[in-house]
């Protein structure tokens, strides 16, 4: 394996420079499938390593780097890349070929510019992503991810979108002589089928959702906003019976409700750094509120565990629309249904015009199922 790093990389290693790998040598070694570019930045308060995939431009993060591992960096750096994979959900056996395959470390120096180019707008979005670190783990793979979906896309052959993940599983299945298309087949994810229904009772509203169980709250949030059509503009929280709550962990007021639930006996945890698994190995069903102000409740059922090759949410199947954003809570929906059943009404035509901006936007399943590759 070869890692070409910046200068402030290659500054704080204790390798010669004659001892460097020659950089052609490293583009040409399976066309960089087995090269990573590696730089070091600062992460609020400490460090982190940006290591990118030469070949895919697949990211991997290291998060509070310190001196004694740069002694080791060829091990981090693998170490780091068996983790992000593992998120993944890439079977254990590719795993370790790609890795027994990487072979000894060597060290050179950055060559190709539009992969430094890349490599610093993943350091460039780094900080937004905050709040996601894991500050008690040295290694990123749930962040890793993330950036690999959200950062870089490419048309592929049938001008479709490929993402950077998606990139380096086909370079899986290449490495192990099988066809690209089927990089699904190299995947292996437990999930939860889930049904999320909206508590009206008049109204029949629902989602079933199929969850990767390493998903954190934070994502099952997303997934919720999504699969409903809420607008993610207000507060919210989980909560599994009355002694666990489960919040928005960038909020200002997160350590100030922590402390305060706490004295009265219940554990606040941020949504990040909880996952599914956490919840629903102990229960089967848990509470979401979206706006506290309107207060939509929703109760969480978890059906059945499957296994399948898709490491990302699907919507299966959905009934029901949901009350329009800021309508004003129950009381304010059913006011709604009742103005817009009746023409004559004088707030009929205000009211449906303020609601084509505040209902849910129809979209087909599989418009939403795309755009949940990426939570």
């Amino acid at each position: 394996m070869y890692l070409q790093c910046t200068k402030k990389v290659l500054d704080r290693l204790s390798v010669d420079k004659a001892d460097y790998a020659d950089a052609a040598e490293c583009e040409c070694f399976d066309k960089g499938f087995y090269t990573w570019y590696v730089n070091l930045m600062n992460a609020g308060r400490k460090k982190a390593l940006v290591c990118v995939n030469r070949k895919t431009l697949y990211p991997v993060i290291l998060y509070g780097v310190k001196v004694k591992d740069f002694a080791r960096l060829g091990d981090r750096v693998r170490e780091a890349i068996r983790a992000t994979l593992e998120r993944e959900c890439i079977r254990t056996e590719i795993i370790d070929e790609y890795l027994d395959n990487c072979g000894e470390v060597l060290f050179a120096k950055t060559s190709d510019r539009s992969t430094v180019s890349y490599m610093n707008r993943i350091c460039e979005y780094l900080p937004s992503f905050g709040d996601e670190l894991d500050e008690k783990s040295l290694f990123q793979p749930a962040l890793s991810r993330r950036l690999a979906n959200l950062v870089y896309r490419a048309k592929n052959a049938d001008n479709c979108l490929d993402v950077s993940n998606e990139m380096f599983f086909k370079s899986l299945c290449e490495m192990r002589g099988m066809p690209a298309e089927e990089w699904n087949d190299i995947i292996s994810v437990k999930k939860y089928q889930l049904k999320i229904r909206l508590c009206l009772d008049k109204y029949d509203i629902w989602r079933r959702v199929q969850v990767p169980t390493h998903f954190s709250f934070r994502q099952l949030h997303e997934v919720i906003q999504e699969v409903f059509g809420w607008f993610n503009y207000h507060g919210y929280e989980f909560s599994a019976g009355v002694k666990l709550r489960i919040v928005n962990g960038a909020d200002d007021d997160f350590a100030d409700f922590a402390d305060f639930a706490g004295a009265e006996g219940i554990r606040v945890v941020s949504d990040s750094e909880i996952t599914l698994e956490d919840v629903f190995e102990k229960t089967d069903r848990c509470a979401y509120v979206y706006d506290f102000g309107d207060f939509w409740e929703h109760e969480i059922v978890k059906e059945k565990v499957l296994t399948g090759n898709v490491n990302a949410p699907v919507l299966t199947e959905r009934k029901g629309e949901r009350p329009p954003e800021d309508v004003g809570g129950e009381g304010g929906f059913e006011h709604y249904m009742y103005v817009i059943s009746k023409p004559s009404h004088p707030e009929y035509e205000s009211m449906t015009k303020w609601a084509e901006r505040q209902r849910e936007i129809q979209k087909s399943i599989e418009s939403i199922n795309y755009s949940m590759r990426w939570v």
